[in-house]
């Protein structure tokens, strides 16, 4: 066993090393969350990178979703370094209008890689085996019921606020083909 426990530590490496090649500031503004017990909605503000929190937005809106996250990784920690809900201020920082109901969940935390599902579509086979090309589709991982899935039925933070239940992610991957995100 001792190549597997090599191999994936050559993996993580070669992963974080992309992941900091990108903008570290964005990671190094994150805070520790605890899984447990998390960060108060009213704490949170929307990422620096306005770009990013469009993406998100994005996302939700084409998947018809009431939020979407951005995720980078090192060998420890998933930092969310984006999140928006469809209505969502596209402004850096934002500060959610929680009279209307807007409130972030995750965004400018850092969690460890296991007490999340996005650490499967990171790690999944299929996305570390396939090479990165123009016309070469992501793979899309989706848990159709976060509070049946074995995956996440026993994850405090998918049990509560705001009750997740649809989990979609792709890999994000840096111009060499390594999984930096999700």
């Amino acid at each position: 066993m001792v190549g597997g426990k090599s191999s994936k530590a050559s993996i993580e490496s070669a992963r974080e090393r992309e992941t900091f090649r990108y903008d570290t500031t964005l990671i190094a503004a994150t805070r520790k969350n605890d899984p447990a017990n998390l960060i108060p909605p009213s704490e949170l503000r929307a990422s620096s990178d306005a770009s990013l929190t469009a993406f998100a937005q994005l996302g939700a809106l084409r998947m018809g979703a009431s939020r979407a996250l951005i995720s980078l990784f090192d060998s420890k920690c998933q930092y969310v370094v984006a999140e928006a809900t469809p209505n969502l201020l596209l402004a850096p920082n934002a500060t959610p209008d929680s009279d209307a109901g807007e409130k972030l969940w995750l965004c400018g935390t850092a969690l460890p890689r296991a007490h999340g599902v996005c650490e499967s579509v990171l790690v999944a086979p299929r996305a570390a085996e396939r090479k990165a090309s123009a016309d070469d589709a992501l793979p899309v991982s989706v848990i159709s019921d976060l509070a049946n899935d074995p995956r996440s039925s026993e994850k405090a933070h998918y049990r509560e606020w705001p009750h997740p239940r649809f989990y979609a992610g792709v890999p994000i991957k840096s111009r060499r083909g390594v999984s930096i995100g999700v």
